[in-house]
């Protein structure tokens, strides 16, 4: 699964780790801990009907750490080198296209090639258009 964070999340963090900051505690020190809660409200669509939408933004506590084993057993995995490329997920996201700036028009062809099962070997040309690499092309990572 990917996701990204909106400002309401961002925020309640960043007061968060002020707050923590404010009691004279490096927040470093303790474990921060997400919590999905669920908004509910309206919104116009392009049309001007105005539709529910939900979504979740993350709601963050910040605990006091009392075993500190825990950080030894995190760099433990982390320097173990087979374990590197186990955290790193090639194959969910190689399909992935940034759409930040695309006009409205390329965002919707990309949602109905998806849509169709060919996002798999979508790519951007470099006019901006749409374009299939050839069956023997191999899609990379260069559409991030």
């Amino acid at each position: 699964m990917v996701t990204y964070i909106k400002n309401r999340s961002l925020n309640d963090f960043n007061r968060l780790v002020a707050s923590v900051q404010s009691r004279g505690v490096e927040p470093a020190t303790g474990i921060f801990v997400p919590e999905f809660v669920k908004h509910s409200g309206q919104k116009p669509d392009d049309s001007g009907v105005v539709k529910p939408i939900n979504y979740y933004s993350l709601k963050w506590s910040w605990n006091e750490r009392k075993d500190w084993a825990v950080i030894d057993q995190a760099a433990a995995v982390l320097s173990d080198s087979s374990n590197q490329s186990r955290m790193i997920d090639l194959e969910g996201t190689k399909a992935m296209v940034c759409l930040d700036n695309l006009p409205a028009q390329q965002v919707a062809c990309l949602m109905a090639a998806h849509a169709s099962g060919e996002n798999d070997a979508m790519a951007l040309n470099s006019n901006g258009g749409m374009s299939l690499p050839p069956a023997e092309e191999q899609l990379t990572a260069d559409l991030f």
